[in-house]
């Protein structure tokens, strides 16, 4: 399952699936806790965090809500810049 997932985060990674990632980090998390590597699960779940405030603010973008849009971007900001999530932060350039 390790194989999977890694290779999973791999492939959205590589295509910019930011939803994608968001839904293997926190499997990926899972394993790291059970490794016992607890930071490294930790930064797992903060960056999937950051990616589907991103999501979720692109979607309330569709939707025409800009008012939550802009609440999840803050959010979403807010949580890339605790993890240095470069990918994430460059979509604020």
């Amino acid at each position: 399952m390790r194989g999977d997932v890694e290779a999973a985060l791999a492939c959205f990674r590589q295509v910019g699936d930011r939803w994608g990632q968001a839904t293997a980090l926190p499997m990926r998390a899972q394993l790291r806790q059970y490794d016992d590597d607890l930071d490294g699960a930790l930064a797992d779940l903060r960056e999937a965090r950051s990616l589907a405030g991103s999501v979720r603010a692109s979607l309330c973008l569709e939707t025409g809500d800009l008012a939550d849009a802009e609440r999840a971007l803050e959010k979403a900001y807010a949580a890339a810049l605790e993890t240095r999530d470069l990918p994430i932060l460059s979509l604020w350039r």
